[in-house]
């Protein structure tokens, strides 16, 4: 057998290390502490799988996009479910609470519509033909990126002679349009929110395997830094104290899909890498307490983030209740005997 081989075969064995260790952690957490484990509060089926997922004073947010059909937002609290908005596409949205934003396409039309969390008021504040990427509320006003034209129709591997991304906002009541930087990002992005007078912005290359970016943009002038660069489709996370959290292939295993690492970045500048081995495909999470990490496996769970040389542990649940997302106080689980793609939702409290 190779040297390779063996390396490779070793790397696996400690990723599945890390999984035993993590469930056997969890499974002795689960034991010790299964009496006091809340009781699961039902707030109905989905019509189709929840994408987004947003918890927000004591209501979940969700948006639906069917392969057959328009998109959907949706708001849920143990009283029931409410179709806010439909739209051909509903790609990103944002609430606070208080009020909605989100990005809407009909027929060839696209706009940045608001509205307060119940639905009522709806109305654009913005529209064009181009689509607006990753809309978000900051400070009492409205973020998207809007990609802009290429300055010569030659598709060349060259960032300046490429399409850009230009980052734009309005008032949160409507308003002119204001533009800020421009960053050379082709694709696709979102404002992540705002620290210390500097916008923080995640990009998304989309080729494959694609490769994601983080952003700071001085508000002032309009300039900008990269922060780090990572391979593949990324989420990343600005807390409401200014830290910066993001996800990388572990470094630890020869194949990026199979494990994931935890970075943060502080008001100082340095990065501290956290939680390695962590299953891919997942979203990060902040509660009135910590960051947490849901992930997509089957069953999905939630992880706790720690030091990088400590493997990760799972989150208890409810017997038979699988993760899907988190928000200050609750966590949104699923019936683990329905399917993702129509899932029956419950919440619990964090513990």
């Amino acid at each position: 057998m190779s040297s390779a081989r063996r390396k490779n075969i070793g790397k696996v064995n400690w990723l599945l290390l890390a999984v035993l260790a993590g469930g056997a952690l969890a499974s002795l957490f689960f034991v010790g502490s299964r009496n006091t484990l809340p009781t699961p509060v039902s707030i109905g089926q989905a019509k189709d799988e929840p994408l987004s997922i947003h918890g927000v004073g004591g209501a979940w947010y969700w948006r639906e996009q069917p392969l057959k059909g328009k998109g959907r937002l949706i708001r849920a609290t143990i009283a029931g479910m409410k179709e806010i908005a439909t739209a051909d596409a509903l790609p990103s949205f944002d609430t606070d609470g208080k009020t909605l934003v989100w990005t809407a396409r009909q027929g060839a039309e696209w706009s940045v519509m608001s509205a307060n969390v119940e639905g009522g008021g709806g109305h654009a504040v913005w529209s064009g033909k181009e689509e607006p990427r990753g809309v978000k509320m900051i400070q009492e006003r409205i973020y998207w990126l809007l990609r802009t034209p290429a300055p010569i129709d030659i598709a060349l591997p060259f960032p300046p002679l490429q399409s850009s991304l230009q980052i734009v906002s309005v008032p949160i009541g409507g308003g002119a349009l204001e533009a800020s930087a421009r960053l050379p990002e082709a694709d696709d992005g979102e404002a992540l929110g705002i620290s210390e007078g500097s916008l923080y912005v995640r990009a998304v290359r989309m080729s494959s395997p694609g490769a994601t970016s983080l952003y700071r943009v001085n508000t002032q002038n309009r300039t900008f830094t990269r922060i780090t660069s990572v391979a593949r489709h990324l989420p990343a996370l600005l807390t409401r104290n200014g830290t910066l959290y993001w996800l990388a292939p572990s470094k630890e295993t020869d194949s990026p899909q199979i494990a994931m690492q935890v970075f943060r970045m502080g008001a100082s500048g340095t990065i501290e890498p956290l939680t390695d081995w962590l299953p891919a495909g997942g979203a990060l999470y902040e509660t009135a307490n910590d960051v947490l990490y849901a992930d997509r496996e089957m069953p999905p769970s939630f992880w706790r983030l720690g030091s990088q040389d400590v493997f990760p542990t799972t989150l208890p649940l409810p017997k038979d209740f699988t993760a899907l997302a988190l928000g200050d106080t609750t966590a949104l689980v699923m019936s683990a005997s329905t399917p993702r793609s129509k899932p029956a939702l419950y919440q619990i409290p964090l513990q």
